[in-house]
């Protein structure tokens, strides 16, 4: 989902959200309770896969902005080495996918590996 320049990119998701639960509302006069809050779930879904994305990036360029130096092997203590980024999808507590790149780290030492939770 893209983000508008001039808003904050949930903003922006909110404003088409809204504008298609009246859209819908429009063509469907005569929907009943449970029509319409299905049409209102499935939307409102869209919005918060869009809000968990933003937040996982937002986890994912702080937790790359770290310093190498500070990762530590969680079994021997030895020093992490990045092994490139590999792709990873998370599915979300309602069934959604992300697919995120994380840095895959390695140590050396023990040759542990560790990969970021999303």
């Amino acid at each position: 989902m893209r983000r508008s320049s001039e808003q904050p990119g949930w903003s922006a998701e909110a404003d088409a959200v809204l504008s298609e639960i009246a859209s819908w509302g429009r063509d469907h006069p005569r929907a009943t309770l449970s029509e319409i809050e299905d049409a209102v779930d499935e939307q409102v879904a869209r919005l918060r896969q869009h809000l968990v994305e933003e937040r996982i990036e937002a986890h994912a360029l702080a937790d790359e902005a770290r310093s190498p130096e500070r990762r530590v092997c969680p079994g021997c203590g030895g020093a992490m080495r990045s092994h490139g980024k590999k792709p990873r999808t998370l599915t979300t507590k309602q069934g959604g996918a992300l697919e995120l790149d994380r840095t895959f780290w390695r140590c050396p030492r023990c040759r542990a590996g560790l990969f970021p939770p999303g």
